[in-house]
């Protein structure tokens, strides 16, 4: 139980991250294209990742994301950014 409330957590941190990043004066920063949802998934994923581990009860450096957790990240998010936009509806 403990793993699955640390992991309802670490996403509503995913989710309020990424929508942050998508209204107020962030929407300015992280336009709404592919390089934009591509920032924003990975602001969203790198503070999961965060969270999770502080929940998890590492309080150092091990708190922070990989070297390798990074570059699977890269890979995961960026092959979602190269996905063909679904067609706009009228």
């Amino acid at each position: 139980m403990a793993q699955f409330a640390r992991g309802l957590a670490a996403n509503v941190v995913f989710n309020g991250i990424h929508d942050l990043t998508q209204v107020g004066p962030m929407g300015k920063v992280f336009r709404p294209n592919r390089v934009g949802g591509f920032m924003s998934r990975m602001v969203g994923s790198t503070s999961y990742t965060v969270s999770d581990n502080l929940l998890k009860g590492d309080f150092d450096d091990a708190s922070f994301p990989t070297w390798d957790e990074m570059i699977s990240k890269l890979i995961i998010h960026g092959s979602r950014t190269a996905k063909a936009p679904s067609p706009s509806t009228p």
